[in-house]
């Protein structure tokens, strides 16, 4: 078993040499640090490209307290590289927690990983990935430890709380909510203190004021449909993305959370019904459903959202006994779609280029599959609680 460990954290480790390699290189045009200046123009109070120091509102308290850490460095190189380095770090604890629960989910993350290329380093996301990954893990066995790791998530970003469906009910599940209550609770307690209390709602009202992203799925058919015309009439820059001109987020969100609610219902319910045996695998599978779901519907599709699909997809994986061979070739082609318009493609698809317009199609396309591949799983999955029969006195043997 340790040799097959080592192969794979072997082949981790080449595969993300390359990654690191050509987002360095002149091809690459530096594309590995533009988030880590970003950090540390903030941190420093230095100018950002053509702006002034820039204001990072969409980030919670403690994410911010991350950016912070740039002021250790001498220089934005050295904080640069010293993000992508603890990223790194990263990047193999989230290995090593999928070769525990199955080898073969190891072996995903290594292909997936790769497959989604630079982006998975650039910004804390995949640290967030990680405690959720955690939570979802360990549920069943350290219900107290799962909860903690959801509410650091949480306060890290809000897209977490979608997997409070998949983990509340059943088990140690009055310890689970008070770890994860008390952790958000404490957390943002302490933010509102230091901070002031508006502060806490900063993040929300930063994705409520944003538009519609031009790689979200809302977005796709705009931008097939005027693929002829010039691009500076369609899109805009704003909130540090290209959105559609002019677009209204109110009515899509709405849609949005009626998506999410009636699926936060159905993984409710299975894992209110489902046997015990099955319970971990329906956890994982509603988990992975919902997070697919709130990337999917969502106004706003940054590449980086994929980091926090792609290793709820290889819990599933490890549980799964059947149907593995879709569902990873599924993410896998989705994680590789989306190295090609960003970094690689993204100016092309600014100007509209048919190719990168396909590719982003086929991409949000196959988002809905994956979304439907899950859902069909859950769907299997689902039966009622299996009763323990309690002994017959014909049964009774003297």
């Amino acid at each position: 078993m340790a040799g097959r460990a080592a192969v794979m954290v072997t082949a981790w480790a080449l595969s993300r040499a390359v990654v690191v390699v050509v987002a360095t290189s002149s091809l690459g045009r530096g594309t590995l640090f533009n988030d880590p200046n970003l950090l540390w123009a903030w941190a420093t109070g230095s100018a950002f490209g053509d702006d002034s120091a820039p204001e990072l509102a969409e980030y919670p308290g403690l994410a911010r307290l991350l950016a912070l850490s740039a002021r250790l460095a001498a220089s934005p190189e050295a904080f640069g590289w010293g993000w992508i380095a603890a990223m790194l770090v990263v990047d193999l604890l989230v290995l090593l927690v999928l070769w525990r629960a199955r080898p073969a989910a190891g072996w995903f993350w290594v292909v997936a990983g790769a497959a989604l290329g630079p982006v998975m380093w650039l910004r804390y996301d995949l640290l967030v990935a990680l405690l959720a990954l955690v939570a979802v893990w360990q549920r069943e066995r350290r219900g107290g430890w799962a909860g903690v790791a959801l509410g650091l998530a949480v306060l890290l970003k809000l897209w977490p709380l979608v997997l409070v469906p998949a983990l509340l009910l059943r088990g140690d599940w009055r310890r689970w909510l008070v770890a994860a209550s008390a952790t958000v609770g404490v957390g943002l307690a302490a933010e509102a203190l230091l901070r002031g209390p508006a502060s806490v709602l900063t993040p929300v009202s930063w994705q409520r004021d944003r538009g519609v992203q031009i790689e979200s799925l809302w977005a796709t058919s705009t931008l097939v449909a005027r693929r002829g015309d010039d691009p500076s009439t369609v899109w805009e820059f704003a909130y540090r993305a290209f959105q559609l001109q002019g677009s209204g987020s109110a009515a899509l969100t709405v849609v949005a959370l009626l998506v999410m609610s009636v699926a936060g219902v159905a993984v409710l319910l299975a894992t209110s019904r489902v046997d015990d045996a099955r319970l971990v695998e329906v956890r994982a599978t509603g988990a992975a459903l919902l997070t697919v779901l709130v990337v999917a519907t969502n106004t706003v599709f940054s590449p980086q959202y994929l980091i926090w699909v792609l290793p709820l997809v290889g819990l599933v994986l490890a549980h799964a006994r059947q149907g593995l061979l879709a569902l990873a070739a599924t993410s896998v082609v989705v994680a590789g779609l989306t190295q090609v318009i960003w970094p690689w493609g993204y100016q092309a698809l600014l100007a509209f280029d048919t190719g990168m317009l396909a590719a982003l199609t086929v991409r949000n396309l196959l988002m809905l599959v994956l979304a439907g591949l899950l859902a069909w799983r859950l769907g299997r999955l689902w039966a009622p609680t299996t009763q323990s029969r309690q002994p017959d006195m014909n049964d009774m043997r003297t």
